[in-house]
């Protein structure tokens, strides 16, 4: 299973991981682990390439973890809450069409 946990407080994205392997094929030739991947991938560049943010970003096998600058401009964090909710879109379009393989947390950490 795919997992997406978003990590918000009231007033902006702090974080986001995604963890797993999808069972709908083998390593190199599964699509869904294609799509995610291309997904995060890409909000990743935009964040990086087209809104300038540095992030912290930790990749491994079957794992992406993405922590926010705690301060952002008013035009970065509009761009962050875009590219977040794209991703979060995405993800929950292949949840519905793989129920079984995609998992969503949405944690609210209040005021961090």
């Amino acid at each position: 299973m795919i997992q997406l946990s978003v990590h918000d407080n009231e007033h902006m994205f702090i974080s986001f991981t995604v963890e797993g392997h999808s069972t709908l094929g083998k390593k190199g030739n599964n699509i869904l682990c294609a799509g995610v991947s291309t997904l995060t991938q890409s909000i990743l560049l935009g964040m990086e390439s087209v809104l300038k943010l540095h992030l912290k970003v930790r990749k491994e096998e079957g794992y992406l973890e993405c922590v926010l600058p705690k301060s952002l401009s008013q035009g970065a964090l509009e761009g962050v809450n875009l590219l977040m909710m794209t991703m979060i879109t995405g993800f929950q379009d292949l949840k519905n069409q793989f129920p079984e393989e995609i998992n969503i947390i949405w944690q609210n950490q209040k005021d961090q």
